[in-house]
């Protein structure tokens, strides 16, 4: 079995059926980047853009996260050839 590494732990490979990104934007200011695993149960890995000078690079940390499992999930096992 192969597994994929996210934030809280591994995934099994076979059980994910969609990655996907999104932002959410808040009431009070401010927005959430945040990407959705989605398998037998739903993860969510968000973190909150307070814009302006307070931005820490959450769009970032999201987009890097993805593009790492997108990675994992493609990443083609090296097979010998005999």
């Amino acid at each position: 079995m192969e597994y994929i590494e996210v934030p809280d732990g591994l995934i099994r490979k076979d059980l994910i059926k969609q990655v996907r990104k999104y932002d959410r934007n808040r009431y009070e200011g401010g927005t959430y980047y945040g990407l959705e695993v989605i398998e037998e149960k739903i993860h969510n890995y968000e973190k909150l853009d307070k814009g302006g000078a307070w931005s820490s690079g959450q769009e970032k940390w999201r987009n890097e996260l993805y593009e790492n499992i997108k990675k994992q999930l493609t990443k083609k096992e090296d097979v010998e050839e005999v």
